[in-house]
């Protein structure tokens, strides 16, 4: 479809009980769709590209009248159903945070540093790329789009145990937009 006319890429990651059925929902039919069997956990978010005004629904694989999910696309994004639940357990994780040091600070002699100009300097963003982050920002900040991190099978890099971690998940390509310009700026 066309690049314009309302046409976004939006994401959809499930962290309900159990695996989800997505449908997308026919504006002038009101018929469901099955578009995808949406597994569990960050690993298998789903991004589609759609239309602005698009609705779809979630729903129990085994009792389709049961929706846990009605949303109406109005902009790039993501939804989570429900959210990641992380621990929040007191637990020695000496051995660990010593681990990652170590991992970490063998790759850094790996590291080749270069730079362009700009080097350290600040930089103005284009105004179309700064104006697309924060549109995205704004219409992403809070849930249910805005979810807690999965660091609870990912190490010791944050301290998901003491408080939480929200992350807001960009669409696969709008992101690529973004480092595409944003390279240009960098790079050596």
């Amino acid at each position: 479809g066309s690049l314009s006319c309302g046409r976004v890429e939006f994401g959809f990651i499930n962290y309900y009980h159990k695996p989800l059925s997505l449908q997308w929902v026919d504006p002038k039919s009101g018929r469901r769709q099955h578009l995808y069997l949406l597994e569990r956990l960050e690993r298998n978010t789903k991004f589609i590209h759609t239309y602005v005004g698009h609705r779809f629904v979630a729903v129990d694989t085994e009792n389709d009248d049961e929706v846990i999910l009605d949303h109406v696309v109005e902009f790039n994004g993501i939804i989570g159903i429900k959210n990641h639940v992380n621990p929040h357990e007191k637990r020695d994780i000496k051995k660990a945070v010593q681990n990652t040091m170590g991992g970490e600070w063998r790759k850094h002699l790996a590291v080749t540093r270069t730079f362009s100009a700009l080097g350290f300097d600040k930089g103005r963003l284009p105004d179309d790329i700064f104006g697309s982050m924060r549109a995205f920002y704004y219409n992403n900040r809070n849930p249910p789009h805005r979810l807690l991190e999965e660091w609870d099978s990912k190490g010791v890099y944050v301290n998901y145990w003491e408080t939480d971690c929200n992350f807001m998940q960009i669409p696969w390509h709008l992101k690529h937009k973004w480092q595409g310009r944003l390279k240009d700026l960098v790079e050596a």
